[in-house]
């Protein structure tokens, strides 16, 4: 499955053919330069507007990174005054657009997604099991850095909720991102987490231990074939309740929950 990068100089007659095109799924918004290779992103959103009608005839979904890029918000402020003032303008003059607001990690942004028929969101793994004291716990790990940044944690109370309770409107978005050790580890870290060998197993132990693994096939796998109209999977994955430790490293990659436990395990 692919994307396509929304920029104001996008081909029209590339998004026109979309349809015909089973394995593009959405088209990505990136304000620019808000997140890791998000230099050509959007500025200002009126000047793609031309650009949000076609995708609303077309029913093709708008993928966004939910943060403002204006330097004088707060960090921790940013999905929030995105969805109060940049995504309220995108919904008010493009309501039948589809929309996913991807790993959300604020409790407004849960609020907003419940309050709004065609948005949607998707969750990460870390921001489900961290907040933001973790990155800070006995010194600062740079490993746990990533944007959206985590966030307090009623904050991830309300996203684990979200996650647990089948709704259709909320499914997994990895947002794995591996960065070399020594890219993570520097004067200029860079952003993200590297999640994809601990992703399932992380989201089934959290949903166990709230009661909740009913609901796991929804969040992991059906709610985003529903959202994007793409048939299931015949193939399953097995889970079955093992301890094991995660390890240190994978090459040059610090995996999170490295040296950890965790009590499922996918069987090979």
């Amino acid at each position: 499955l692919m994307t396509l990068y929304l920029n104001e100089n996008i081909n029209i007659e590339d998004i026109r053919k979309f349809k015909h095109h089973p394995e593009m799924i959405g088209i990505k918004y990136y304000p620019k330069n808000v997140t890791t290779n998000s230099q050509n992103g959007i500025n200002n959103i009126k000047n793609i507007f031309f650009i949000l009608k076609i995708m609303e005839e077309e029913d093709i979904p708008l993928l966004i990174h939910g943060e403002t890029n204006n330097s004088k918000i707060d960090i921790f402020k940013k999905e929030e005054y995105f969805i109060k003032n940049e995504l309220l303008i995108i919904i008010k003059n493009f309501p039948k657009l589809r929309i996913v607001l991807e790993h959300i990690s604020t409790k407004i942004a849960v609020n907003f997604v419940l309050k709004h028929d065609n948005i949607y969101a998707t969750i990460t793994p870390h921001h489900l099991v961290l907040d933001r004291n973790d990155i800070f716990y006995r010194g600062i790990h740079p490993h746990l850095y990533c944007l959206p940044i985590l966030k307090k944690k009623e904050d991830k109370i309300c996203l684990i909720k979200a996650a647990i309770s089948g709704n259709s409107k909320f499914f997994l978005g990895t947002d794995n991102a591996p960065h070399l050790e020594k890219d993570k580890i520097s004067s200029c870290g860079c952003a993200g987490i590297f999640n994809s060998p601990v992703a399932i197993e992380i989201i089934t132990e959290l949903f166990d231990k709230n009661n909740s693994l009913h609901n796991l096939e929804k969040f992991i796998s059906t709610n985003g074939c529903d959202f994007y109209k793409i048939p299931y999977n015949k193939k399953y994955i097995c889970l079955k309740k093992e301890d094991w430790i995660v390890p240190n490293r994978y090459g040059n990659l610090i995996p999170l929950y490295n040296g950890k436990k965790i009590k499922w395990k996918i069987k090979d």
